[in-house]
């Protein structure tokens, strides 16, 4: 008869490997992306507040705004954060924002807002509406990239119109409409548009050649991509399609997860990753996770206002829910036998450990007189041991607070002399502006004297003072803030991307780019007041502080908070 510990030893095998059959066919890789996928789950309710909140933020300042550019372009930032987030309000923000742009009489802005509410009208299943946005705009007027757009949003609208005739998902194969519209696209969109890998990687879908030629031309730019944007999702989306159209399902699941762990970072609740991910693990047997994943599917489609797709969603997710409870009533089953043959198991072992415990009491009574004096030698070297410790640990922090000291005192130093030099700097450039205001009125003055009044006119008129001294304001800012912060320009690159620094034309010189987020890093984050001080309108800030945060390392929304973080370590800059 098999010894309780052998018994032991082949069941506890035994429920070790059942998990092992039943994910066999997931990657290890693959695995691993699920789980990422999965935590991104539990935390898309907090991921779907911050953005509501950016939302809220950007109410606010559309209500204290008065001008009707910056009032336009916040209207189309929240435009924008509600399009993949609620299509209800993003359409009565893009009518709002359509109507901004023809009051600045701006009809290409128009367009582009008419292609997006068509994008969302396709998306909540309105394509008569959707159609008619895109008859609202003359094709043969449209620049290049427009045009590209306008046709990417009519293969949008398509494969919607297909998807509501409950065309077979498993079919890769694009419809000829579709791809008389891609060929289009391909023909006029140029390798610098964002989207071009996308669009190549769309044609090549009807032809497992072309499809594997796509992917040898896509697949290196993968590497570069975070993950965190609507395009990334879109582009893993394409490529794992192109790897269903190859036969790879590894790389095809890889993608698609990939892509659905995309559209969970943005809080995107137009998501058709994550529902064909939840068909594919439901025909894995991944069961529980296809049941999370469909009923989050149906939440995003209800929440966006999505109509007809939280109907084909919610016929989805009851056919994986009655598998689900299917098998987990199989589970349920098996765990009762299991806890039967534990029960057994755990009498015979209960037996094993009483007479075991009779064999230890009789050999801890004869060492008990050993242990007693082991235990008192322990203590004592124990005790010694702390004593010592406390006293390296005193040492150790007598030398930190030495240095500390040290460097508190050089700090203090450097903060003196900075503060000194930056005090004389501003009375000098003080003093320069009042002598320069001076010999301005002594020069009106001689000049209406002498009846000079045409002179006097042109010199009130002429930009040419206050440029130069709008030159010389840039030459006495640029040189106070890097006095102040001489390494400013290599820390700030240290934010950007390696391979794209923003570096000035001079030395000890800024350009505007570096000024005004030298403006931030001084606290000064309102584009209104920067383009105040830099005398320059809002859009030039708007669009170089975009310009500069798409090279940014870090998280967009965090970009801000990291410049004005830098040299905050210093004493000098932290007195300043």
């Amino acid at each position: 008869m098999p010894s309780p510990s052998r018994i032991a030893r082949h069941i506890i095998i035994a429920i070790g490997l059942t998990p092992l059959f039943v994910s066999a066919k997931i990657s290890d890789s693959n695995e691993k992306l699920l789980r990422q996928l999965d935590l991104l789950l539990e935390q898309s309710a907090e991921t779907a507040q911050m953005r509501q909140h950016r939302i809220d933020e950007l109410k606010q300042s559309l209500a204290m705004s008065d001008n009707p550019e910056q009032k336009f372009w916040t209207t189309k930032n929240i435009f924008d954060e509600y399009k993949i987030f609620d299509g209800d309000s993003a359409l009565a923000y893009g009518r709002r924002t359509i109507e901004l742009a023809s009051n600045l009489d701006r009809p290409d802005l128009q367009n582009d807002l008419h292609i997006t509410s068509s994008y969302i009208l396709a998306a909540i299943g309105l394509f008569d509406q959707s159609r008619s946005e895109l008859a609202k705009i003359d094709y043969d007027e449209l620049p290049n990239n427009s045009k590209v757009d306008y046709l990417g949003q009519k293969v949008y609208l398509l494969t919607h119109v297909e998807q509501f005739k409950n065309v077979n998902s498993d079919n890769v194969l694009v419809p000829s409409d579709v791809q008389a519209v891609l060929d289009s696209i391909v023909r006029i969109i140029e390798p610098s548009h964002p989207e071009y890998n996308y669009y190549v990687a769309y044609q090549a879908l009807n032809s497992q050649d072309a499809a594997k030629e796509a992917i040898a031309k896509i697949q290196p730019h993968m590497a570069n991509l975070e993950y965190n944007s609507q395009r990334d999702a879109k582009l893993a989306w394409i490529l794992s399609q192109l790897y269903k159209q190859t036969g790879n399902r590894n790389e095809h699941l890889q993608y698609l997860a990939q892509s659905a762990i995309a559209d969970m970072r943005i809080a995107n609740r137009e998501i058709a990753s994550l529902e064909e991910l939840a068909v594919i693990l439901q025909n894995e047997g991944e069961l529980q996770r296809a049941n999370n994943y469909i009923g989050h599917c149906l939440v995003c489609a209800e929440l966006y206002k999505n109509r007809v797709r939280a109907l084909r969603i919610a016929s989805l997710q009851r056919q994986i829910s009655k598998e689900y409870q299917a098998s987990y009533a199989k589970m349920q089953t098996q765990t009762e036998r299991w806890l039967i043959v534990t029960i057994a198991l755990i009498a015979v072992l209960l037996g094993s450990i009483a007479y075991i415990y009779r064999q230890r009491s009789q050999l801890q009574k004869s060492n008990s007189e050993l242990n007693t004096a082991h235990n008192e030698v322990k203590d004592r070297l124990s005790q010694l041991s702390d004593t010592y410790a406390k006293l390296a640990a005193n040492n150790q922090r007598l030398l930190e607070l030495s240095d500390e000291l040290q460097q508190a005192n050089s700090r203090i130093t450097e903060s003196d002399m900075t503060k000194v030099k930056c005090i004389g700097s501003i009375f000098a450039i003080c003093s320069q502006y009042i002598n320069k205001l001076e010999d301005y009125r002594r020069n009106i003055a001689r000049q209406l004297r002498a009846n000079k009044f045409e002179n006097a006119l042109h010199l009130t008129e002429s930009p040419e003072i206050a440029q130069a001294e709008l030159k010389e304001f840039y030459k006495q800012f640029d040189t106070v803030m890097l006095n102040v912060y001489p390494t400013f320009v290599n820390d700030f690159n240290s934010l950007l991307k390696p391979d794209e620094p923003i570096l000035p034309k001079e030395e000890g010189r800024l350009n505007t780019e570096l000024r005004i987020y030298a403006l931030i890093n001084l606290g000064i984050t309102d584009s209104v007041t920067i383009a105040d001080v830099l005398h320059c309108s809002v859009q030039t800030v708007y669009n170089k502080r975009m310009k500069v945060r798409n090279r940014a390392i870090a998280p967009k929304d965090d970009f801000v908070e990291a410049v004005k973080a830098l040299g905050r370590s210093r004493t000098a800059r932290s007195d300043l």
